[in-house]
């Protein structure tokens, strides 16, 4: 199940809270959105950020992208993930030690 909203928010924070911990995404121009903190990537195939790849299809439809593919695209030794909810480490080496990534963020990161 993906709880999502974005754009206008009209979910209702205290029940999906319960279900599932939310995320606030700071978007394109100015546009804000609150995601699910799932970690289900996705590759944006368009957009001003072409070929990044993102925590969930939501996120990356508030960064811009309007297609996207099932999966991560090439890692990014620039890109900060969370691996197993304990260590910070880049994507690249998360994915060369077959780490299992559960966040596109710092794991020190709350969710809303």
């Amino acid at each position: 199940m993906l709880l999502v909203s974005c754009g206008a928010n009209t979910l209702n924070k205290e029940t999906a809270t319960n279900a599932l911990a939310l995320t606030s995404v700071n978007g394109v121009n100015g546009k804000v959105c609150t995601c699910a903190s799932e970690y289900m990537p996705v590759c944006a195939a368009d957009g001003p950020n072409m070929g990044t790849s993102y925590e969930n299809v939501c996120i990356a439809s508030c960064m811009g992208a309007t297609q996207t593919t099932q999966g991560h695209c090439l890692c990014s030794s620039s890109l900060q993930v969370c691996v197993e909810n304990t260590t910070t480490m880049d994507e690249c080496s998360a994915i060369g030690l077959g780490k299992k990534i559960t966040k596109f963020i710092s794991c020190e990161k709350t969710p809303l």
